[in-house]
């Protein structure tokens, strides 16, 4: 599929959204919200905004890419998936409105359609009707600024003579607990990448370091101690050594992107409060870690001083960045 069919789905499922809550509910859609910042959803509603007019809102449901829709802070505080409008890739007229109420249903049914011979795998996807006030009390700020600048500290860093050190004196609270060699494992399994990642330490070959993920990483543990590292919610991330690039689970299964030979730094970041203190969220990443062999409490490295620091720093610098542009 060509990145330009990607961007249409997109479209098409706006359309598909806002036609249905015209048609139905006399209303319609004043902004746009990505759902998470990951790689590809935090572009989506922007390139809906370039075709529309309609403006973005520079916040998400998470403040970083989640494995289920039940992982966002719209699902944990109860704003309705009623109506959720899914979009078809090979037949861009084709639609289907799944009016259910909770995230959970909706992923339910969700998932079988879009693995059906129609659908491909692929899909456009639009829901979470909510009002002005639901998206300020639930979304979380500075998602897409703290993305920039991430991308632009690491592009930054990859002229430098130590691009990792470089990033991470940058970022000021991500912590690297390893730099290594790696190894990749993944099952798809009902719509989902369920894998391992093991990095072994250049520093000291009998420790070695696995996470452990669904699409997105959950858990990652050491073998030099017998509890986890960090867990979700908080964020376990991959950086090219040589260049300061982050990688995503994708990209280490792409010999395009990342050579089997190169080294890669695990580093860990923190997520907002609002997210990490959620307790709704909290079990919902409790229930993902279960099957792939963790059953234990979440596990933090950061203190709340640190991710109120870390956010007011890095929302301020990707402001900047948008200012400047």
């Amino acid at each position: 599929m060509t990145d330009s069919s990607k961007f249409c789905i997109a479209q098409n499922a706006y359309n598909a959204f806002n036609q249905y809550v015209v048609q139905s509910q006399g209303q319609h859609v004043d902004y746009l919200v990505p759902v998470e910042v990951g790689a590809l959803n935090s572009l989506m509603p922007m390139l809906v905004s370039a075709q529309t007019g309609i403006p973005v809102i520079l916040s998400d449901s998470m403040g970083r890419a989640v494995p289920t829709l039940t992982m966002t802070s719209y699902s944990a505080n109860g704003i309705s998936t009623n109506p959720s409008i899914l979009s078809n890739a090979n037949t861009p007229a084709d639609s289907v409105a799944i009016l259910l109420d909770s995230a959970s249903a909706v992923e339910a049914l969700a998932r079988p359609i879009i693995s059906s011979s129609e659908f491909n795998s692929v899909a456009g996807l639009a829901l979470w009707k909510m009002t002005g006030q639901q998206c300020k009390n639930y979304s979380v700020p500075g998602g897409i600024p703290i993305a920039l600048a991430a991308g632009y500290m690491s592009k930054l860093a990859s002229t430098s003579e130590n691009p990792l050190a470089t990033l991470q004196e940058s970022l000021k609270y991500g912590k690297v607990v390893v730099v290594g060699s790696f190894k990749q494992q993944i099952v798809t399994s009902g719509g989902f990448d369920l894998g391992s990642v093991t990095i072994i330490d250049n520093t000291n070959p009998n420790n070695q370091v696995v996470v452990y993920n669904q699409n997105e990483n959950l858990f990652v543990y050491s073998s030099l101690q017998s509890s986890p590292l960090l867990t979700g919610p908080d964020v376990i991330a991959y950086i090219r050594v040589k260049d300061g690039t982050f990688l995503s689970n994708a990209d280490l299964q792409d010999s395009t992107v990342i050579g089997a030979d190169e080294e890669i730094a695990l580093m860990l970041l923190p997520v907002h409060s609002m997210i990490f203190n959620n307790e709704t969220i909290r079990g919902v990443v409790n229930q993902l870690m279960k099957p792939l062999g963790y059953a234990g409490p979440i596990v933090t490295v950061f203190t709340e001083e640190e991710r109120a620091e870390y956010f007011a720093y890095m929302t301020e610098y990707g402001m900047n960045l948008l200012a400047q542009n």
